[in-house]
C-alpha cells in the first residue's frame, strides 16, 4: 500500500477514534469519606457515555446497567458479574439509585461498575469507588 494510502487510512482510524464517547460512571451520593448515623445508605449513580436500560441479556454497545460491589473485590475481566451474592447490587431495571441496608457500623468501600445487558463489565472498565463510615448507633 502506498504510504499516502496508508496515512489516509491512519488519520480516518483516529479520527473515528476521537468521536467515540469516553464511557464513565461516578458516584453523586455519598461523597467519598462520608460518615453516616444511620445503617443505610442511599446511592445515585451518574453515567455518561452510554445510555442506562434494563438488563436484557444482550451484549449491546452503548447501552448498560448499574452494578454497586460493597466491600467486596470487582469480578474478573469479560466474566458476567455474578448475581445472587449480598455484596454485590445489581441495579438490573436500569434505574440509577438504590438504597443499600443493613450495613454494619465501621469503613465500607464501594465500587460502581457499568455492565453490559449480560451482566458483562464493560471494556475498558468503567468504575468508581467511594468510602464510607456507618457510625454506631448510641442506643
Amino acid at each position: 500500500m502506498r504510504p499516502k494510502a496508508l496515512f489516509a487510512l491512519a488519520s480516518l482510524a483516529l479520527a473515528a477514534c476521537a468521536t467515540e464517547p469516553t464511557v464513565s460512571v461516578r458516584f453523586q451520593a455519598p461523597v467519598d469519606g462520608a460518615v453516616i448515623a444511620a445503617d443505610s445508605v442511599h446511592v445515585v449513580l451518574l453515567a455518561a457515555g452510554v445510555e442506562i436500560v434494563q438488563a436484557d441479556g444482550l451484549n449491546t454497545a452503548g447501552r448498560a446497567h448499574h452494578h454497586v460491589f460493597i466491600d467486596a473485590d470487582l469480578s474478573p475481566a469479560g466474566e458476567p458479574i455474578p448475581a445472587g451474592q449480598p455484596d454485590i447490587v445489581h441495579l438490573g431495571t436500569g434505574v440509577s439509585e438504590v438504597t443499600l441496608s443493613g450495613l454494619a457500623p465501621g469503613r465500607h468501600r464501594l465500587i460502581a461498575v457499568l455492565a453490559l445487558g449480560d451482566h458483562v463489565p464493560l471494556d475498558p472498565w468503567a468504575v468508581d469507588t467511594v468510602f464510607v463510615t456507618i457510625e454506631a448507633s448510641e442506643e
